[in-house]
Parts: structure tokens; C-alpha cells; sequence
């Protein structure tokens, strides 16, 4: 089953601010899903999977 996540959650999951995922979704890394009766952004298992892979990468020690 694919379930929803808010956007609170994985910010707090990966400790990541809310305004980060926001500009993610400006850039492309990552996409939510809204519906007309939900105001919060809601990410699926393959958006919070691709953010994996991105903080992955960014987190990253650079030798």
C-alpha cells in the first residue's frame, strides 16, 4: 500500500525543515501530492525514497 506522509513527518524524520523540502519540490528533487480538501503536502514512498538518496548525497563527507 502506498501511504502518504506528511510534510511534518519527514521533516522530522530526516531532520530536515519544512522550508528545505519546499524548495526540493521547487528544484524537482522531490514531489507532493495535495488534494482540494487536504492543505498539507503529502509525500509518497517514492518521494521520501528519492530523498533518501538526495540528503544521502548531500550529507556526504567530501574528501
Amino acid at each position: 500500500m502506498n501511504e502518504l506522509i506528511k510534510i511534518r513527518d519527514v521533516s522530522v524524520k530526516y531532520d530536515i525543515s519544512a522550508r528545505t523540502l519546499c524548495y526540493y519540490e521547487d528544484l524537482g528533487l522531490i514531489t507532493s501530492t495535495r488534494s482540494d480538501d487536504y492543505a498539507y503536502r503529502l509525500y509518497d514512498d517514492a518521494a521520501v525514497q528519492r530523498l533518501e538518496r538526495s540528503t544521502y548525497r548531500i550529507k556526504e563527507p567530501v574528501s
